[in-house]
């Protein structure tokens, strides 16, 4: 009886010691961490800016990777949208050539332009070939203008004179007053018609096509436009000036017909 009395006694003090403990100490505590926060912040207040600033530094490289990631797939899209149009063209200029072909019942070629040049007035482009073309077929624009004639050829290229130069003359026709004339180059991206009666209702923007009358130049093939026409009191003939919607200097492939 005695022993568990003492044990009540023992567990009471043991409580007592807990609660002034809590009571006495635990503002002690607080204090004494508010102390050594206040101390020890200075020190440690630089590692905390540091690992922000490297925290946010990792978050902006990753945004710069991001970035980057998604340009480099922007390229690659445009890449490919270019090759795409790329190919666009030149399937749309296969089918052109192969709609010449059957209307002309003659050979044809997609020749690639490499390279031009001048001779004293004349004018010149070189194509890639594969094999050699005729002397004086004729070579078009992918839209089917007539732009030259070939000259020369060679197993792997043929250069062509464009019918700009002065020394190219076509016989054509304009419509649809269908009045015939001599066209020659002027080297100066425009063509002299001579022989046009003063007669005939020529007009700017009619078309200008070839009359047939020259070797291999089928009739009816589109050279360029009327730029002006202009009659003067007392000739009997007209002064006209054609012009050809592009520069066939500046073409990356052709149609060669033979």
């Amino acid at each position: 009886m005695q022993h568990r009395s003492n044990g009540r006694w023992i567990f009471l003090g043991l409580l007592g010691v807990v609660v002034m403990s809590i009571l006495v100490f635990a503002p002690v505590r607080r204090f004494s961490t508010s102390a050594v926060s206040k101390i020890f912040s200075p020190i440690v207040r630089p590692f905390h800016l540091a690992g922000t600033w490297v925290r946010g530094g990792m978050i902006r490289l990753s945004a710069w990777e991001g970035a980057i990631a998604n340009q480099d797939a922007i390229e690659h899209l445009a890449v490919d949208k270019a090759v795409f149009e790329s190919l666009k063209k030149e399937n749309a200029d296969f089918r052109a050539l192969l709609a010449i072909r059957a209307s002309t019942k003659r050979n044809g070629e997609y020749a690639e332009v490499t390279g031009g040049f001048h001779e004293d007035r004349d004018e010149y482009i070189t194509i890639a070939t594969s094999g050699e073309i005729p002397e004086g077929s004729v070579v078009l624009s992918p839209s089917g203008i007539l732009i030259g004639i070939v000259r020369t050829s060679t197993a792997d290229q043929a250069t062509v004179r464009l019918i700009s130069s002065p020394s190219e003359t076509v016989t054509v026709s304009i419509l649809p007053a269908n009045a015939e004339g001599v066209l020659v180059g002027d080297n100066n991206g425009e063509y002299q018609i001579s022989l046009i009666p003063g007669s005939a209702q020529v007009h700017t923007g009619d078309p200008v096509l070839s009359a047939g009358r020259n070797e291999n130049i089928l009739p009816g093939t589109l050279i360029g436009y009327v730029a002006e026409a202009l009659y003067v009191s007392g000739d009997t003939f007209l002064s006209v000036r054609a012009k050809v919607p592009l520069d066939a200097m500046n073409l990356d492939h052709v149609f060669v017909i033979e």
